[in-house]
């Protein structure tokens, strides 16, 4: 879903991908409220599966596709605390990088997959 956002747009630049890889990991400290003993290490991995999507062309809708069906398959972990989590997690990450009204469709394509 990150990779998603941070291209939806045709946005893929090198500033929009940093934001994307450093929001993703302060969200996952929130989200799973761990603490990650080797940060260095979840950054790096995080880094590299950016840089594999970017590098090989990956588009976003792909990475749309890719989430959605994700979704559908694991349909009963999906809490609903864990849903508005990735709402609010959404909502932030696209105002940081695009308009409103982009941010807002956004939002609505994240809800429209997690209710399937």
């Amino acid at each position: 879903m990150t990779y998603a956002i941070a291209t939806s747009y045709g946005s893929n630049s090198k500033e929009s991908i940093q934001l994307m890889k450093n929001d993703l990991i302060k969200s996952w400290y929130y989200l799973n409220e761990r603490d990650i003993e080797n940060d260095s290490e979840t950054y790096l991995q995080t880094e590299l599966i950016f840089n594999w999507l970017i590098s090989h062309g990956f588009s976003s809708q792909f990475a749309w596709e890719s989430f959605t069906d994700f979704v559908h398959q694991s349909s009963s972990k999906f809490e609903l605390r864990y849903k508005e989590d990735l709402l609010l997690y959404s909502a932030d990450i696209s105002s940081k990088l695009y308009t409103n009204v982009q941010s807002d469709l956004i939002i609505e394509k994240v809800s429209q997959i997690l209710s399937l």
